[in-house]
């Protein structure tokens, strides 16, 4: 009875399966079939290309008579908008998230000192960011090895190498004005009076599939830059008429990429300011550092710090301040000032007395050492 009950169901389905595919045949033979076009559906639109990424940077001030060095990693990121009329505009050129520096001063009588501050800024790095999209040459063949030179008003400004889905471009950027659109962020220094001695940029592209350099496959980059006269007009460290160079070079690897919404964008732009730590992850393809760059890096960080504190001398006015012992009449007028606000005036009054004897007092020296 089970095997017969089977046998009729079986049946059953057989035949609703042919009269299934028989009206499907129809439909389609009839002249009414109409083919809908294929539609995408995102439940989340990502338009924003957030890029991380691992630098060393090797910068040097040098005057006549002393030199600062200093050797930094750190982690920095972009966010990249897909045009400029996008809304959120996001940044280009990179952003500081966490960093650990290590400077060595060295003077004409061969003092030799290292720490991890300085108070002066003397690094190219934080202008030299991302590369807008560009074309590759047609001379670039997609498939094999092939290579191009572009010239400019007096040398070669661009050289390109292809090898499949490999390309790698290095730009002379004082060569041509032209070659001044690989580094936008650097652009304006042109105009002031910098004096560039060499700008070289070299950029590593991966996965390029058609003749379009994109942002998106970009796996690092490297540049070089020797300047005269960085910082006196920006950062006024220097005396005037006093020579000094300046030198930079760095190395940006590549981390990760992500697209992000505007939401999540916003979100990583507090991160830098909200002040927690975060860690920095050197990448397997950089090199092992130099010997003399180990060297000063083992012995910044066997600075003992707590030591060097407490051998600083006391200022007077704060650890050794005097109590005094005011009567009844003096903490009855105390009170009286404190309601009235007049400790608060007199406190603005002093500062303003204070400060006004420190700029006379500065601009006394600054008179003494340009005439010395």
């Amino acid at each position: 009875m089970l095997v017969r009950t089977l046998s009729v169901s079986l049946l059953l389905l057989f035949s609703a399966i042919a009269q299934g595919r028989d009206r499907k045949t129809a439909v389609a033979g009839s002249s009414n079939h109409r083919e809908l076009p294929e539609v995408m559906i995102s439940a989340n639109k990502r338009n924003l290309l957030h890029i991380l990424a691992y630098v060393r940077e090797y910068s040097t001030l040098t005057n006549y008579s002393d030199t600062v060095f200093m050797f930094r990693e750190k982690m920095v990121d972009y966010m990249l908008p897909p045009d400029s009329k996008f809304r959120y505009r996001g940044w280009r050129t990179p952003r500081l998230i966490s960093s650990r520096s290590y400077y060595r001063f060295t003077d004409h009588n061969g003092l030799d000192s290292v720490s991890d501050r300085c108070n002066h800024h003397f690094s190219w790095s934080d202008w030299i960011g991302i590369p807008p999209t560009s074309p590759v040459p047609d001379a670039l063949l997609p498939d094999g090895s092939s290579n191009e030179t572009v010239m400019g008003r007096y040398e070669a400004t661009e050289t390109w190498f292809r090898d499949n889905d490999h390309v790698q471009l290095s730009v002379n950027v004082l060569a041509d004005t032209t070659a001044r659109k690989w580094a936008p962020g650097i652009s304006n220094f042109f105009s002031d009076d910098i004096d560039f001695g060499r700008f070289i940029l070299r950029f590593d592209y991966r996965n390029v599939l058609g003749n379009i350099l994109q942002p998106l496959d970009l796996n690092a980059y490297s540049f070089e830059i020797q300047t005269k006269g960085r910082g006196h007009n920006m950062f006024m460290f220097h005396r005037n008429g006093q020579s000094f160079d300046v030198s930079t070079t760095a190395e940006v690897y590549i981390l990760d990429k992500e697209f992000l919404s505007t939401k999540d964008a916003k979100k990583w732009e507090h991160i830098a300011s909200s002040g927690l730590p975060v860690d920095i992850y050197e990448p397997a393809s950089a090199p092992d550092l130099d010997p003399d760059i180990a060297m000063l890096v083992e012995r910044v960080n066997h600075i003992d710090h707590d030591s060097i504190r407490l051998g600083l001398p006391t200022d007077k006015h704060i650890g050794h301040r005097p109590v005094v012992k005011r009567n009844a009449g003096q903490q009855i007028l105390q009170r009286l000032k404190s309601m009235f606000g007049l400790d608060y005036v007199n406190a603005n009054r002093k500062w303003n007395r204070q400060w006004k004897d420190f700029r006379k007092e500065r601009m006394r020296r600054n008179d003494n050492s340009r005439d010395n």
